[in-house]
């Protein structure tokens, strides 16, 4: 008995991490990232996928002297013109007491776009392709129990 609740909801959980391979391939093929202003600069996009936590759980980021929130389950962009290091912990509650050790992130300004994806507390970088797979995954669990239509709220500008 034991053994089949461990199936059940282990392939429960799986069953939640992806989407259906063919709408993860219709929605990737028309996906646009927002339009940023400046094309004379880097383009950072951080993406934290859809994770099993608190509503008050987030990472907290630090560039720049400005700090910010990117929750679970969210996508920022930050736009630089030189290069940077990206300060990053996990923290929830807002107490800081709750908080992780800084992790940092350096960013060499080339005028292109990076994508980085938060896998097992750090950030990771991935392809566009990638990252485009990861942000349709995202605004299809936040709209999958919403009415429809459905606009996805998951984007912030740092």
């Amino acid at each position: 008995m034991r053994n089949l609740i461990i199936i059940l909801v282990a392939s429960a959980l799986i069953s939640c991490v992806g989407i259906p391979a063919e709408i993860l391939k219709s929605k990737s093929a028309e996906y646009k990232f927002p339009i940023l202003p400046s094309t004379e600069s880097t383009i950072v996009y951080l993406i934290s996928p859809v994770a099993y936590q608190e509503p008050s759980a987030y990472q907290q980021v630090k560039v720049n002297g400005i700090n910010s929130k990117l929750y679970f389950g969210a996508y920022s962009s930050i736009t630089l013109a030189e290069d940077a290091t990206i300060q990053y912990r996990f923290n929830h509650h807002s107490n800081l007491v709750d908080a992780g050790q800084w992790n940092q992130l350096k960013v060499a300004a080339n005028k292109n776009e990076l994508f980085y994806v938060l896998k097992n507390g750090l950030f990771t970088q991935v392809s566009k392709e990638q990252a485009v797979a990861q942000i349709v995954t995202i605004e299809y669990r936040y709209c999958e129990y919403k009415p429809k239509p459905c606009e996805p709220m998951v984007y912030n500008a740092i």
